[in-house]
């Protein structure tokens, strides 16, 4: 996957880009599970602990198709190899 996001990316700027790509990478865990377990906190029960479970799941499978739909957006190839 890193072979094609840093496909278009020139061998003096690889550094730069590997690390940028890294960087947005953990930010995004970071906000993703910072979501998740805020919707999570929002609809479960106390009497219930389990209620706030099929909400998290409905949003990661949204996500997820979310991402398989933009599959089809990615450049068919990566870097070349030298």
């Amino acid at each position: 996957m890193f072979a094609v996001a840093l496909g278009d990316v020139n061998a003096a700027q690889a550094g730069s880009a590997s690390g940028v790509l890294n960087a947005v990478q953990q930010i995004v865990n970071a906000a993703g599970s910072a979501i998740v377990s805020t919707v999570y906190l929002a609809t479960v029960t106390p009497s219930v602990p389990s209620s706030g479970v099929l909400p998290c799941l409905l949003l990661t499978l949204a996500i997820t198709a979310a991402c398989a739909m933009s599959i089809p957006l990615l450049p068919r190839r990566g870097a070349h190899a030298h």
